[in-house]
C-alpha cells in the first residue's frame, strides 16, 4: 500500500459509526473555559473527552509534550485497549475525539460511526506492533498450520495478513484466534496459540519467551504503512469547528515530532 493512497483516502473520509465495547483509564489536563466558538457562537464544553490507544506512541508523546494543554478547555484523556473499544465509546458519546489505527477507523466508516478524520497522528514504523512466535518456530513460513492470536478489526490483523502474504502464506493455511491483548498473554502462557500479532503491553510480555518474526517497521520497509488516525465526532466538529481545528493542530505536532527527532 502506498503512503499517498492511505493519507489521501483517510483525509477525504468524513463520517462513520459502529457498535462495539471498551473501557480504560483516564486523566485530565488544561483548564475549563466559558469561551465561545468564534465561528458558531456555541459555548465551549467544560471538558473535551479524548480517547487514546493503550501502548500507542501518540499517547506517550501527548503525555510527555502536553500538546493538549493549549486547547482552551479542560481535556480528559482515556486509554482504550483496542480501536473497536474507541469506536463504541464514540457511538455511546463517551468520547468527542480520539486517535487510533486505520483498520478500526475503516471498520467504523463502513458501519456508519458518526465521526470525521482530521489528520494522521502517527505512522507505525518501528516495533509498535509485532509478530511473535514460540521459540520452536524460527520463520514466518513455519507458521503454516499454526494458530495465531490477533485482535480482529485492528491494525494488527491487517498487518498480520500483509506479513503472511509477503511470506507466501494464505490466510486459509493458518488459524486465526480473535483475542484481546490480555487474552493473548493468557493464551500464550497456556500454550493455546503458536504465535500472536499484537502491541504493548501484551507484546512486551510474550516477546520475553518468543521469537519476533516481523514488526511494523519491517512492513514499512516492504512498502506497507499503517497510520494512526485522529478523529472527531461529527456533532462535536459541527458545534465547535475552532476547537476541532486546535485538536487537529495538536495531533499534527504529534505526527511531526518523531520526524524532527529522526
Amino acid at each position: 500500500m502506498k503512503k499517498s493512497h492511505i493519507f489521501v483516502g483517510l483525509l477525504t473520509l468524513c463520517t462513520a459509526a459502529i457498535v462495539l465495547t471498551g473501557c480504560g483509564s483516564s486523566s485530565s489536563s488544561s483548564t475549563s473555559s466559558s469561551k465561545k466558538d468564534p465561528q458558531t457562537g456555541e459555548a465551549y464544553p467544560k471538558t473535551m473527552k479524548v480517547g487514546l490507544m493503550e501502548g500507542g506512541p501518540e499517547s506517550a508523546i501527548l503525555a510527555k509534550e502536553g500538546y493538549l494543554k493549549d486547547l482552551g478547555v479542560k481535556v480528559k484523556t482515556t486509554t482504550y485497549s483496542s480501536g473497536t473499544s474507541i469506536n463504541n465509546a464514540i457511538v455511546s458519546k463517551d468520547l468527542d475525539a480520539a486517535s487510533f489505527g486505520v483498520s478500526p477507523f475503516a471498520l467504523g466508516v463502513s458501519n456508519g460511526v458518526s465521526y470525521k478524520a482530521v489528520g494522521i497522528s502517527y505512522v507505525e514504523s518501528g516495533n509498535i506492533e509485532a509478530l511473535v512466535s514460540k521459540k520452536s518456530i524460527t520463520s514466518i513460513k513455519k507458521l503454516k498450520g499454526k494458530t495465531i492470536g490477533v485482535t480482529f478489526g485492528t491494525t494488527s490483523q491487517y498487518a498480520l495478513v500483509k506479513t503472511l502474504k509477503a511470506a507466501g502464506i494464505k490466510t486459509s493455511q493458518v488459524k486465526f484466534k480473535d483475542l484481546s491483548g490480555q487474552n493473548i498473554v493468557a493464551a500464550w502462557k497456556r500454550g493455546d496459540i503458536d504465535a500472536a500479532y499484537t502491541w504493548s503491553p501484551a507484546l512486551n510480555s510474550i516477546e520475553k519467551t518468543g521469537n519476533v518474526l516481523s514488526t511494523d517497521g519491517k512492513l514499512k520497509s516492504q512498502g506497507v504503512e499503517i497510520p494512526e488516525v485522529s478523529v472527531v465526532s461529527t456533532s462535536f466538529a459541527k458545534k465547535y469547528p475552532t476547537l476541532t481545528k486546535k485538536y487537529e493542530q495538536a495531533m499534527l505536532k504529534v505526527y511531526k515530532l518523531p520526524q524532527l527527532s529522526s
